[in-house]
């Protein structure tokens, strides 16, 4: 993104911070400091640093000057604005640099949180470290299946993910280009940073809660012409739902849409869960917990009380989606499935599953 773009979404970013919170102060012309009300209080900065993939079923992860070049992402015909794939350094922070953020900024109060953003390339990337939170899980693998199931009740496109060390962090990514309402987004995106941090179950879907004035008597999405402007081929299913089948070179990925009111549940089928062995479990949950971290706007998730459970990548829009939306999310599923599923059938492997843990450090 050039500057001129930059400066241009820094103004609109800066008006929606200003109707959302208070005391937001511009740090540059791609960060922000702002605070919401009790329980929750957001500071904004802008990251740095690099870090190492967690794809790989072994503990080679060099090579590459970003994200994903060495697990083959670059084959993968992603949209050139709006790539799916994070960039090595955009998901993590040097430790002194953090430490340096908690020393200068720390939360005076047990509801204030600290998030950072920056405006990446055609997205407005935003990360917190959960674990600044009271209801922080423990850290290790027991706990990934849990996330997963939390996850699938966050909204305004949030999502736990973990590090190569296992910490749990909360992510959002907002993609920016005209006809997007990014300050809508913005709205959804820190309901679903107060939902995780108090752990109070929601329904991503609903959108009472960042409904603009004026928005309640808005008709229902019309999904096939958005997907259809999105260039997506689909087939029409009961009660509104559309199939489209994902761009994965590998296999045979299908992407379920489904209409809530307003906004729309993407979602597609990875694996099954119940028949494999417990390691297997937490193999294949923090894979696609780290797989979250490292693909933009798509997360790994498991409906609550789902029997059996199945895992699944998903995208939940609260608001309906303009067409290059949808088609990022369709983007940002393909490339998760590529890079998931012929793991997962290895790490149905008892031996491979508790191997890969430990190479990975979660045992």
């Amino acid at each position: 993104m050039n500057e001129t773009r930059i400066r241009t979404w820094a103004d609109t970013i800066g008006a929606a911070l200003d109707a959302v919170g208070s005391q937001v102060t511009p740090e540059g012309d791609s960060r922000w400091t702002f605070t919401l009300t009790n329980p929750t209080v957001i500071e904004l900065r802008k990251s740095a640093s690099e870090t190492k993939a967690v794809f790989p079923l072994s503990s080679d992860e060099g090579g590459g000057e970003g994200r994903g070049e060495e697990l083959g992402f670059n084959e993968f015909p992603v949209a050139p604005t709006l790539s799916p794939l994070v960039p090595r350094g955009a998901r993590e922070f040097k430790r002194n640099v953090h430490s340096s953020l908690i020393s200068t900024a720390a939360p005076t109060n047990r509801g204030s949180r600290l998030v950072r953003a920056k405006i990446a390339g055609d997205w407005l990337a935003l990360e917190a470290d959960f674990c600044q939170s009271p209801n922080a899980p423990a850290k290790g693998p027991a706990f990934f299946g849990d996330l997963l199931v939390r996850n699938a009740t966050l909204p305004g496109l949030v999502k736990f993910v973990i590090t190569t060390d296992g910490s749990v962090w909360l992510c959002a990514d907002l993609p920016l280009h005209e006809g997007i309402d990014i300050a809508a987004r913005i709205r959804e995106a820190c309901t679903g940073f107060v939902s995780a941090w108090t752990g109070e179950p929601t329904d991503p879907a609903a959108s009472s809660a960042t409904d603009s004035p004026g928005t309640a008597d808005d008709e229902p999405i019309n999904l096939k012409q958005i997907c259809a402007e999105a260039g997506w081929p689909f087939v029409e299913r009961a009660s509104g739902k559309l199939a489209v089948e994902l761009e994965v070179a590998n296999g045979f990925y299908q992407a379920l849409l489904v209409p809530t009111g307003r906004g729309v549940q993407i979602t597609c089928d990875l694996a099954t869960c119940d028949a494999a062995p417990p390691v297997s479990r937490q193999a294949i949950s923090g894979l696609l917990l780290a797989a979250s971290r490292a693909v933009r706007l798509g997360r790994a998730a498991i409906a609550p009380g789902e029997v059996p459970p199945v895992a699944r990548f998903e995208v939940v829009f609260a608001g309906a989606p303009c067409p290059l939306e949808l088609a990022s999310a369709l983007e940002s599923l393909s490339v998760a499935c590529s890079h998931c599923g012929e793991e997962i059938n290895l790490l149905q492997d008892h031996a491979v599953a508790q191997r890969y843990l430990e190479l990975r450090g979660w045992t």
